[in-house]
């Protein structure tokens, strides 16, 4: 019977999600929680009551944004109800020759009218957009519409944004 395990040093969240598979669960085996970072989205999340949050999550590639927002699931004193991931780099959803904004933008709207956003003792509907760190290839002028629409959303619905950027 062969016991050596081969050790993995995982260099990027896609990695260590392709090796846990669906039990991400296993991430708090190995993950130390960043307390400050987490005490901010806990105030974020429990002030929203009638009107939703943006939280821009800046840094280099690499330094665990996308596995602190995944952390986020698994740490029962954040008032996170529910994290709903939008991945922009899907096909089926996303158009490579489409700009991403708009669609987006009815993305997060439908999700909105398909699911109970309304905050609770349970905390707050939280979104994430993964994959989208940079605005720089996609017109101004959507650009601009697209956080004018996204605005007008998080006025009517309290829902918290989550969104990993690596470029201001």
């Amino acid at each position: 019977m062969n016991t050596n395990k081969e050790l993995l040093l995982p260099l990027s969240f896609e990695e260590i999600r392709s090796e846990l598979g669906q039990n991400l669960s296993r991430m708090m085996d190995f993950f130390v929680p960043v307390e400050e970072i987490e005490k901010e989205i806990s105030l974020i999340a429990s002030a929203i009551k009638h009107s939703g949050k943006l939280v821009l999550i800046h840094g280099k590639p690499g330094v665990g944004k996308s596995t602190f927002i995944q952390s986020l699931k698994w740490r029962n004193h954040i008032p996170v109800k529910e994290v709903f991931n939008i991945d922009v780099t899907n096909s089926s959803i996303f158009k490579h020759t489409e700009p991403k904004l708009p669609k987006l933008l009815q993305v997060i709207s439908e999700a909105c009218e398909k699911n109970d956003i309304i905050p609770n003792k349970n905390g707050v509907f939280t979104f994430v957009i993964d994959y989208l760190e940079s605005l720089s290839g996609e017109d101004p002028n959507l650009r601009k519409a697209f956080f004018q629409n996204l605005n007008g959303i998080l006025r009517q619905k309290p829902i918290l944004i989550l969104w990993p950027i690596t470029e201001l």
